[in-house]
Formats: C-alpha cells, structure tokens, sequence
C-alpha cells in the first residue's frame, strides 16, 4: 500500500456498472471536474451524485445531467467549490 491513494474514483450504487461508462465518457469533457471526483455514486438507478476531494458532494438532478454539469464548472470557475 505504501499509502499511496488509489487514482482511480468509486463507483458504486445500484445500476452503477450499466450507466458509468456513458456517465464518465461526458465527465471526462471537463478535466478540471474530473480530476476532483473521487467518487460517483449512482442514486436509486436514476441519478448521480458526486463525490469531491474537498468533501463536497455535488447531487445531480436526474433531468438535465449535463447542463448541471456545465453550470457547476462554470460556478467553479468563477467562485471556486
């Protein structure tokens, strides 16, 4: 172990397996955000909430993913999370 922390997120909730690939291929689009996930967390199979290094947890509407997405780097870029 060494304590290194592992570079990879979490993935984690029912239905998780299904959806993360889709999911993360449109996260990837903004690396800044990316980068600060350390866990994704599938909710009842309908959304995602995510986890951020600085422990902030970002809870995605289940309508309108990627808009949220794009509203929360753009309020972290401009305030900071």
């Amino acid at each position: 172990s060494g304590g290194k922390q592992s570079l990879l997120p979490l993935i984690v909730g029912t239905g998780a397996p299904a959806k993360a690939p889709d999911f993360l291929a449109r996260i990837k689009k903004y690396p800044e955000l990316a980068a600060r996930v350390k866990g994704y967390i599938r909710i009842g199979e309908r959304r995602w909430d995510l986890k951020l290094e600085n422990g902030i947890t970002v809870k995605l509407p289940e309508d309108g993913e990627d808009r949220a997405i794009a509203d929360l780097v753009r309020m972290d870029r401009e305030n900071g999370l």
